[in-house]
């Protein structure tokens, strides 16, 4: 008895296809009953990046929502396909199912895990400061595994200077002093102007950044 192999390939991962046997000759043709075979599950493929945005002025607190993986691979979709060779004819049998599941997502913010679970949004609101770029994946996972996604940079927007220091007070003589002062130590954005008050006389000096060293003489009038 001579069998013959047929290799069916380019199918669809987690797809229940149905094969049987025709064969004929000159008096007719007969069928094999029906076999049902289930590719494997795959990791879902097309994972597209979350989408961001900002929650009105807030440079504390970033928005995610995203989309399902183009092919998810996960719950059986059932297929139709034929094929014929000499005197055999296999057939597949077609009866759509929903598309495939996954089972969750995994937002991760620079390389750390941030959000699990299965809706299709986040809001982000833990370590956020302002003026910083924060790096977001989104990680679709089914039972076969996990599928990321390219990286997309979310940047938030400027906030007030904090930890602010005090000036360094220096007496060069009986009338004149020397304020020196450092930027704050958390900028939260770009630095234009500061401002030397004095009690009860207001702003005695306004300083740009690019006038050089950040210090100002005091002299007595």
């Amino acid at each position: 008895m001579v069998i013959t192999i047929f290799p069916d390939s380019d199918l669809e991962p987690y797809t229940t296809y149905e094969y049987r046997v025709s064969a004929w000759n000159s008096y007719g043709r007969g069928y094999s009953n029906v076999t049902v075979v289930t590719t494997n599950e795959d990791t879902p493929w097309g994972v597209a990046p979350p989408h961001w945005s900002r929650l009105g002025d807030r440079d504390d607190v970033v928005q995610l929502h995203w989309q399902a993986p183009a092919k998810p691979n996960g719950k059986p979709r059932q297929h139709i396909h034929t094929h014929t060779h000499t005197h055999l004819c296999f057939l597949i049998g077609l009866f759509p199912v929903p598309p495939g599941a996954i089972s969750h997502y995994v937002v991760l913010r620079d390389g750390q895990e941030r959000y699990r679970g299965d809706e299709m949004s986040f809001t982000d609101v833990g370590g956020i400061r302002p003026f910083q770029e924060y790096g977001y994946w989104l990680r679709a996972c089914n039972t076969a595994g996990c599928t990321d996604s390219s990286q997309v940079l979310a940047v938030t927007v400027q906030g007030i200077p904090e930890e602010v220091g005090s000036p360094i007070v220096t007496a060069l003589g009986p009338g004149s002093l020397r304020l020196s002062w450092a930027p704050p130590s958390k900028a939260n954005g770009i630095i234009r102007l500061y401002h030397i008050n004095m009690t009860s006389t207001g702003t005695i000096h306004t300083h740009i950044p690019s006038d050089g060293p950040l210090n100002y003489t005091v002299t007595e009038t």
